[in-house]
């Protein structure tokens, strides 16, 4: 499956920071080929890349809203005595 990639900014994507500038490299190096699939295995390490990235702070997110809801059920079984 083909996809676009968020846009390549390196403070926005610090785990794959390697895989960007791989793929930076190589749209350069190769300015005419990109067109034909010279940098497709670079971007498929990329999207392998992203997708553990976004699981990552899918998990990170996740835990900090269930401390969050635990925080708040407290405070309302804390009020409601």
């Amino acid at each position: 499956r083909v996809t676009m990639h968020p846009p390549l900014v390196l403070h926005r994507n610090p785990m794959c920071r390697e895989e960007i500038l791989a793929l930076q490299h190589c749209h350069k190096d190769n300015q005419l080929a990109k067109f034909w699939g010279a940098c497709n295995d670079v971007k498929a390490t990329l999207d392998a890349c992203f997708r553990k990235q976004k699981d990552f702070k899918r998990k990170v997110n996740l835990a900090k809203a269930r401390a969050e809801k635990e925080r708040l059920e407290q405070k309302r079984n804390a009020a409601e005595k």
